[in-house]
């Protein structure tokens, strides 16, 4: 099977070829973008876009902080 592949804007501005991406490291590259490469993605507040719930491991913490004071 051939490996997944697509170039990505850098935070230098050029383009890279990301190979062997996942659908979590896409996202993150779409987001870290999105955010001008100064912010992490779990620090989002861009309620509105499709990819928010997505957007880092905050659903793991919250989950994981439910379940200790359930």
């Amino acid at each position: 099977m051939a490996q997944n592949q697509h170039q990505i804007r850098a935070k230098n501005g050029d383009l890279v070829v990301m190979r062997g991406f996942t659908r979590g490291k896409a996202i993150k590259a779409f987001c870290t973008q999105c955010l001008g490469f100064e912010t992490h993605p779990k620090d989002c507040t861009a309620t509105e876009c499709a990819l928010y719930p997505y957007r880092g491991k905050i659903y793991v913490q919250e989950s994981k902080a439910q379940a200790t004071n359930d």
